[in-house]
């Protein structure tokens, strides 16, 4: 997924903070560079004017508002301490927040072993705000701890043909070691942070992913409802005697317009005959597909349908539809179940 990046207006009313006390934590955050804070140019924000304004990535928003309990809290006065804890309270709520976002925008890999749920290296390097070479470091040490020692086939899988993956369980003792081996505080705090978010964030995930597949074949069965489940091809429809199955056939196809699966006017109600054969016609069901396929599949083998004033329709509503590329590809376009490898243990 592309990066995300949180203005610096959001982030002040995110925080209920002034713009000035946003300046002011920028410029604590940027003093030392040898402090226990760490703000880079790139990874943490992006500077979008002339006059300095930021953008911030989700992790860069966590450091703020990790600098801005820390500094909250020099104060002295007894009564004010009691308040911060209060504030630290919400403020844990908005940090933890930011590490969920950046879960659910690097989760587009998520696979099914065993019952174990496993997320790729290079998401698990982006939901760490880390560097591939340092997870590896991170997983070696966490194979000789004790406390986190991680085991092939749960933890995590070594696969040939597509590198290593890591499981739920394991994220959460890498997020230990993490914790423990970083020294700057926000990064510290924010891979400890991954560790105790990544379970509830995945079920909050995979029940998003059940219930949208669960729309999915709703759809499909208002659309067969729509009409008559006949045939919007061929017009046949089957009898008590002669039972004739049908599908719901995407227009769209779900791997390329995933925002349109559970669509009603993007589904077409066809027997099984008419849907195997054209995606044999398009070279397969693994092919992205349009409703120009499917028109051009009906001019070429049902000339005499009455269709194409449906499907004219259908264009209408739903408009100039544009496919989505591999690398806006999301964690919740994904179907249930989700897909399971094929692992060497």
């Amino acid at each position: 997924m592309a990066e995300i990046f949180v203005t610096s207006k959001q982030l002040i009313e995110t925080l209920h903070i002034t713009g000035q006390e946003l300046i002011d934590l920028e410029q604590f955050i940027d003093a030392d560079p040898e402090d226990e804070w760490d703000l880079k140019l790139g990874a943490d924000y992006r500077v979008v004017a002339s006059s300095g304004l930021r953008e911030y990535t989700f992790a860069g928003a966590f450091a703020v508002a990790e600098c801005l309990e820390f500094r909250k809290q020099q104060k002295n006065n007894w009564f004010q301490k009691l308040i911060e804890k209060l504030i630290k309270a919400i403020k844990g709520d908005i940090r933890k927040t930011f590490v969920r976002q950046q879960i659910l925008n690097n989760s587009s890999s998520l696979v099914q072993n065993n019952n174990i749920f496993f997320l790729s290296k290079m998401d698990v390097v982006s939901i760490f705000r880390t560097k591939p070479s340092y997870l590896k470091k991170i997983s070696e040490i966490a194979r000789q701890d004790d406390l986190t020692t991680l085991i092939q086939g749960s933890d995590y899988l070594d696969l040939p043909d597509q590198g290593i993956y890591y499981s739920l369980p394991g994220m959460m003792k890498l997020g230990q070691v993490f914790a423990k081996e970083i020294k700057r505080r926000n990064r510290k705090d924010w891979c400890g942070d991954v560790g105790f978010e990544i379970a509830p964030c995945m079920d909050d995930i995979l029940k998003q992913i059940k219930k949208r597949s669960d729309g999915i074949d709703s759809a499909k069965q208002q659309a067969k409802k729509k009409a008559g489940s006949v045939c919007q091809v061929t017009n046949v429809k089957g009898n008590r005697v002669e039972k004739i199955p049908m599908a719901g056939h995407h227009l769209y196809s779900s791997a390329e317009y995933p925002h349109l699966v559970d669509s009603v006017d993007n589904i077409i109600c066809v027997t099984c005959e008419v849907h195997e054969h054209f995606h044999q016609w398009m070279g397969g069901t693994q092919k992205s597909c349009t409703l120009d396929d499917f028109e051009k599949f009906v001019q070429q083998f049902h000339p005499a349908s009455s269709v194409f004033i449906w499907l004219h329709q259908q264009r209408l509503k739903l408009g100039n539809q544009q496919p989505i590329t591999v690398k806006e590809r999301h964690v919740l376009h994904l179907s249930w179940p989700i897909k399971l490898l094929n692992a060497v243990k």
